[in-house]
Order: C-alpha cells, then structure tokens, then sequence
C-alpha cells in the first residue's frame, strides 16, 4: 500500500507530462499540415473555378431536355451552386466536398449526354463536354494530394486523433478527380 502512495503521484505527474508534451509537438505538425493543405487547396480552387465555368455553359445546352438528362442537368446545376457558396464562404473540407459533388454529378450527366440519340450526335453539347472534360487541376493536382495525405497522417493514430480531435484538425478529403 505504502508503494502505491509513492508510485501514484509520480504516474500522474509522469501521465500529465506526457500530455502536455504530447500536445506540444503534435499541434505545430498539425497546424502546419493544414496550413500546406490549404495552400496547395489555391491554386486548385481556381482551376476548378474555369473548369465549373465551362462545366456550366455545357449543362445549358442540355439544360431544356426532359427525362433523365433534365434531372440530370438540374442536379449538376445544384452541385455546382453549391461549389459556388462554399467558395465563397466555406472551409477548404467543405470546398472540396462540394468540388467531389460537382466531379460527381459531371460525370452522371456526361454518361447520360453520352446514351442519349438526341444529345450524343449534337456537335455544340460534345464540343462543350470536351472543353469540360479538357480542363482541370493539372499539374497543381499531385501536390495537394500529397499534403492531404500528409495531414491525415499528422492527424490519425491512437495519440494525435485524441489531440487532433480535442483540437478541432477535422479530416481534409481528397479531390474525387478523374482527368
């Protein structure tokens, strides 16, 4: 018993040490995994920007057409209001959720433009796919896959997920994006 009034406070004290210290060195590899992330996110967010412009001008084209095409077309308007808000007032996780919607969302319409007799023969809507399809993140794509995948690390394993979630470093995910 005497042992254990002896070896209690020091395993607390150890335990508390171990914490602060803990947090000492998992925050700044934290934060600065997001800052890089966010960083790499810019150049990204604005060429998703051009590519959602001539995203947008293609739905147009097919906008009017009933069916699935039309609902199609409504919901790849949807996503792509929804890129709009969170760009202008949203995290980078929330701008790349919406980007992953939008992604999504282009890739049904495009597959549906594509089976439909009356829009796959119509030069002006395959032209304004293929610009669609032609723009993207490009060379600015590699290096913010890397930091996310960086910042997950930071932010996962048993010690720094307690740390990163006491702290608020919510999961960043990757960019849904096919070239």
């Amino acid at each position: 018993m005497r042992i254990l009034r002896r070896a209690l406070p020091i395993v607390l004290v150890a335990l508390v040490v171990g914490v602060i210290v803990l947090v000492l060195t998992s925050r700044p590899d934290l934060d600065d995994a997001e800052k890089d992330v966010e960083t790499r996110w810019t150049p990204v967010g604005e060429q998703l920007d051009a590519r959602y412009a001539l995203l947008a001008t293609a739905n147009e084209g097919v906008r009017a057409n009933p069916g699935p095409v039309g609902e199609l077309s409504t919901e790849a308007a949807t996503a792509l209001e929804d890129w709009r808000d969170d760009r202008d007032s949203g995290s980078v996780a929330a701008q790349i959720a919406a980007a992953n919607e939008v992604e999504a969302a282009a890739r049904r319409l495009r597959a549906a433009v594509n089976e439909s007799p009356r829009l796959a023969d119509n030069a002006d809507v395959a032209a304004a796919f293929d610009a669609f399809a032609a723009a993207g993140p490009g060379e600015s794509m590699a290096p913010f896959s890397t930091a996310v995948e960086d910042y997950e690390e930071a932010r996962n394993g048993l010690l720094r997920g307690l740390v990163a979630g006491v702290f608020g470093y919510d999961a960043i995910p990757g960019l849904d994006y096919e070239p």
